[in-house]
């Protein structure tokens, strides 16, 4: 169920690959991720959520819900499903981000039940 979850985000027009990902770093249910971006995603993405948190909470602009990242290739979305497991996605240039940021909200919405 997870997966076809996830594979519904990865088939979105846009999106290059998506992922769960755990707080520790390992991702789960990927789908269309090369091993590169395998490697990358799961190393760094952590790190980007946890400092993403301590700016918040350091303004006190409640709770992480969603990390947007910017790069070369395109844009890398980490979004809290629930504690621990977040879902990644990266999309191609020029994709439609606001699109796929409703998209990847439907899917969040649609997996915490299955992670609860």
């Amino acid at each position: 169920m997870q997966g076809g979850i996830v594979a519904g985000l990865a088939d979105s027009a846009g999106v290059k690959w998506a992922a769960l990902l755990s707080d520790e770093g390992f991702l789960t249910e990927v789908v269309g991720a090369p091993a590169a971006s395998l490697e990358a995603a799961g190393s760094v993405a952590p790190s980007f959520k946890e400092a993403a948190a301590g700016l918040l909470a350091n303004w006190q602009e409640g709770s992480l819900e969603r990390t947007t990242i910017l790069t070369e290739e395109g844009v890398v979305i980490i979004q809290v499903v629930s504690d621990g497991t977040s879902l990644i996605c990266q999309l191609e240039q020029g994709a439609n981000l606001g699109h796929i940021r409703k998209i990847v909200d439907e899917s969040c919405e649609l997996l915490r039940p299955l992670l609860d």
